[in-house]
């Protein structure tokens, strides 16, 4: 009798799986896309991921005849919103910008039952991005050296803000810094790019590690100084950026840390529904204008990946992270 419960549920679990996505196959073949499109975001407004996110969904919105609504979602660092799309229907109609933070995610909240490459399906990378060092304009920290120097003077005094919590890609990068010289100093993170731009403003820490459109405005204003910023392109034709040198160039070649976005959709969307998508996103991502912009807030535009060849990416974003994880000391949660 126990045996036939068994197979009974089995069965009705089958029928359930194969229903799910006869319903999604069914929304592609009427016609994508008929309604609105949420793109979830894991971060609160102003972020260098809700930028690129709205720029994208206006793109999007013009090219397929169809609203693209951006929803911030930050709560517990961005897994309420995996969640959510984790759970939602696989059938184009729900979309999320994940990057570095998916990529740690699997690294760190190995607890919270999200699998990355196994929970969403990549649709398109769009971004890449830069993390600086800043200070406040009027900050005696005119260098990098003079931050190492102070950091080393004052082991444990020193305060260095991140734009997001802890375990984030920022706090990660100063961590990593901080592993690298050997020396100590406190990492406060404030959750948010804008909270972190107050602080920076305000003089409330010495220095500061932001993703570079995070803080590009207070650059551009002459409210925060640069110090050094990762990756090899120095970001010369930014307000504020001229002569900044790299991590490499100030020492510190293990805590060159860079980001990539990505969107992706609900596991098991229909392949047609995530080829259209891609094909869109990249068109959008070819416009001069986008382009412009992207540049124009320290944001790079990656190459023109299918939609599999984006996985590939995303997997090795992964790989990377788990490394820098590791790196920079910081566990599980």
């Amino acid at each position: 009798m126990k045996s036939r419960s068994r197979n009974l549920r089995a069965v009705l679990r089958g029928a359930a799986c194969l229903a799910l996505t006869v319903h999604a196959a069914a929304w592609a073949m009427e016609g994508y896309p008929s309604r609105p499109i949420s793109l979830i975001v894991q971060a609160a407004p102003g972020g260098s991921s809700d930028i690129t996110a709205r720029v994208l969904a206006q793109k999007l919105s013009v090219a397929m005849n169809t609203q693209v609504v951006v929803i911030n979602e930050p709560s517990a660092g961005g897994i309420v919103a995996m969640q959510r799309v984790k759970r939602a229907e696989p059938d184009g109609y729900t979309l999320m910008i994940v990057g570095t933070k998916a990529a740690i995610g699997d690294a760190i909240f190995a607890a919270k039952n999200i699998g990355v490459l196994r929970d969403f399906e990549p649709v398109a990378q769009v971004s890449t991005g830069q993390l600086a060092v800043v200070v406040k304009r009027d900050s005696p920290l005119k260098t990098m050296d003079d931050l190492i120097r102070e950091i080393k003077a004052r082991p444990g005094r020193v305060t260095v803000a991140t734009g997001d919590v802890a375990g984030g890609i920022q706090y990660l990068g100063a961590a990593l810094v901080r592993e690298e010289l050997k020396g100590d100093f406190v990492i406060v993170p404030y959750g948010t790019a804008a909270k972190l731009t107050t602080a920076v403003r305000a003089g409330e820490v010495d220095a500061a590690f932001e993703l570079v459109p995070g803080i590009v405005g207070s650059l551009r204003d002459g409210e925060a100084r640069a110090l050094a910023v990762s990756g090899t392109n120095q970001l010369q034709d930014l307000p504020g950026m001229k002569g900044v040198p790299t991590m490499k160039d100030v020492g510190l070649p293990g805590s060159d840390v860079t980001t990539s976005t990505f969107v992706v959709a609900p596991a098991g969307t229909p392949a047609n529904i995530v080829k259209t998508l891609n094909a869109e996103i990249l068109r959008a991502l070819a416009q001069p204008d986008l382009q412009q912009a992207s540049r124009s807030r320290g944001s790079g535009i990656p190459e023109p990946y299918s939609a599999a060849q984006t996985r590939t990416q995303l997997t090795r974003e992964i790989e990377r992270w788990q490394g820098i994880v590791k790196q920079a000391n910081v566990k599980s949660q």
